[in-house]
């Protein structure tokens, strides 16, 4: 995906983050770039996940199982 058509895609996302929880767009879309490498990820493109959220067990809601690392430390 194009970078200006990713930024585009989510920047409505990111405007209602700061008015919500007045988190700076800006942030929220660097953050969403780094940890989806610009929406290329198999999470973004399948999942629709930005940011690598996953449901706890009592999670209701539609699931997606991905294979996913943890790095530590």
């Amino acid at each position: 995906m194009d970078k200006k058509v990713f930024i585009n895609t989510i920047k409505e996302g990111a405007l209602q983050g700061y008015k919500s929880c007045n988190t700076l767009p800006s942030l929220t879309i660097a953050q969403a770039i780094l940890e989806s490498g610009w929406g290329t990820t198999q999470l973004a493109i399948k999942g629709k996940n930005l940011f690598g959220i996953k449901a706890f067990s009592d999670w209701k809601g539609k699931r997606i199982t991905m294979e996913t690392s943890e790095w530590y430390n």
